[in-house]
């Protein structure tokens, strides 16, 4: 689908555009500079060509952006993020107005492609002028110490040693053998988590790998079951990272079975030790009874809520009436939870430059118009979206409640409470 822009034409990248769109991230980003991010352009262009948007000028491409789709979870239901990303300008055509026109035009191809809401993380002064909101990163910090170091009388090995039978339980994955024990596992891990990225219904073909001879990749079994896997790197944590750390990019665990989050931890502490003092970055659910298990495995850790200025993680919602939406079958159950409904009645959300109802009634929540006495309430697009995932609560938030009765207040609480939320995916 092509979009006119002014004198601008945008489209959607195709096959033949592989070398274009690698050549101009390679001179936006000068990175003949560092040869390892310019081989991950080249990657992305050749396998994600058509996520991409093109800006051509009198026929010429001069400019690209990544717009990466990705469901995630809103409670049982699901919503699409479109991810921007890889934004580069050719240098003789920046500054120029160019990649103004190229990030409008994301917004619209966006909003046409079915997105609900967007991510991006980068200058707050530019992106402010396109809609975008800053937006929190979350995740857990573990410091890593030396093993031979002491704390009070005793060292770092001995603190982590695992329990022999914890210890054989644990060893590394199985593409093979493993990979829908895997599949189940996150499923079953990430039912119902808001924020999470959406796990396949189907694990998809078997794979034809054997183990990871990294050991970066390992699972704990008990009884022939799986009942944790967890996935980390050695990887620079954000791309303005001075070294590379040990991050842990995929994890699950039996929830009935809490020693094997502890136990496929402290594995992975223990590699990490080869270049203590350290830390691993995790993207873990900020969920208590997760926090529960890391603790009484003896394992430290910060959770961290990161609010960034002048550069960071920034959102905005792209679709409030599809998001509603899309969300209402979620609303629904939350509001049968509390049965019976604290208010019935007509509510418009007013976001910046977007509007949309929602109507609670006996028989279910409706999404559509709404009448002129529907209660209304105005707030920006990163609260919304906190709401939405449950990052935070209505009721945290003072001024969106003002003017509303206590029953209003205690049914758009119901319908937008803090829950344990995933991290990572939206930021």
């Amino acid at each position: 689908m092509d979009i006119a822009v002014h004198d601008l034409k945008t489209r959607n990248g195709c096959l033949g555009d592989v070398d274009t769109i690698a050549d101009i991230l390679n001179a936006a980003f000068q990175l003949e500079k560092r040869p390892e991010k310019q081989a991950s352009a080249r990657r992305l262009a050749n396998h994600h060509f058509s996520e991409f948007l093109l800006l051509e000028d009198a026929g010429v491409t001069v400019g690209v952006a990544h717009i990466a789709p990705q469901w995630l979870q809103v409670g049982r239901e699901a919503i699409l993020k479109g991810d921007v990303g890889h934004v580069g300008v050719r240098p003789d055509r920046q500054g120029t107005g160019h990649g103004t026109r190229l990030l409008e035009a994301c917004i619209s191809t966006m909003h046409a492609r079915g997105m609900h809401m967007s991510r991006l993380g980068g200058l707050m002064r530019f992106y402010r002028r396109f809609g975008y909101e800053p937006f929190p990163r979350r995740l857990i910090r573990i410091p890593v110490e030396p093993m031979a170091a002491v704390l009070k009388g005793r060292t770092w090995a001995e603190i982590l040693a695992l329990p022999p039978e914890q210890a054989q339980r644990v060893r590394p994955y199985h593409p093979a053998r493993d990979y829908r024990a895997k599949h189940a596992l996150l499923v079953a891990f990430n039912d119902g988590r808001s924020g999470a990225a959406r796990t396949p219904d189907a694990p998809g073909d078997a794979p034809t790998a054997g183990p990871d001879d990294e050991g970066l990749e390992i699972v704990y079994e008990q009884d022939g079951v799986i009942r944790g896997y967890l996935r980390g790197a050695l990887a620079l944590v954000h791309a303005r990272a001075p070294t590379p750390t040990y991050c842990v990019n995929t994890f699950a665990y039996d929830p009935q079975t809490p020693e094997a989050c502890g136990a496929l931890l402290k594995i992975f502490i223990r590699r990490a030790a080869s270049i203590a003092p350290t830390a691993i970055t995790a993207r873990f659910p900020f969920d208590e009874r997760v926090f529960a298990d890391i603790n009484a495995a003896n394992i430290r850790f910060e959770a961290v809520e990161l609010r960034q200025g002048a550069d960071g993680n920034m959102v905005q919602v792209i679709n409030l009436p599809a998001l509603l939406e899309a969300i209402s079958p979620e609303l629904e159950h939350r509001i049968a939870d509390a049965a019976p409904a604290p208010w019935t009645g007509h509510v418009r959300f007013v976001l910046p430059g977007q509007e949309a109802g929602l109507s609670v009634s006996p028989g279910g929540i409706s999404t559509g118009a709404t009448p002129e006495n529907a209660v209304t309430v105005k707030t920006g697009h990163s609260t919304f979206l906190k709401w939405v995932f449950g990052i935070s609560g209505f009721a945290e938030f003072a001024d969106a409640g003002l003017g509303l009765t206590p029953p209003q207040h205690q049914l758009l609480a119901t319908l937008f409470p803090r829950r344990p939320c995933a991290s990572g995916v939206w930021g």
